[in-house]
């Protein structure tokens, strides 16, 4: 790596066509890391999405389970008390 020194000194000595492909490398590059580090960041996202959907659907199962039992308990519930009509 070259200081920024000696990058401005060769900055000034260099052509506009080298500049050109300078430029043209760097924002390459540049774009490059970007689309590395967005693809990354998706595959993070991706995975803790489909962490909670998981925990979401089972928590649904539990829930679903949950009301059947409430239903269940309230009809011994009431079997107790009132007396069969069918």
């Amino acid at each position: 790596m070259t200081t920024p020194n000696a990058e401005q000194a060769s900055a000034a000595d260099s052509s506009v066509g080298q500049l050109v492909e300078q430029l043209s490398t760097q924002v390459s590059a540049l774009v490059r890391d970007e689309i590395a580090l967005a693809v990354a960041e998706m595959k993070r996202k991706g995975t803790q999405a489909g962490i909670g959907a998981g925990l979401g659907a089972a928590g649904a199962v539990v829930a679903l389970l949950g009301l059947g039992a409430l239903v269940a308990a309230a009809v011994l519930g009431l079997a107790t008390v009132l007396e069969g009509w069918l």
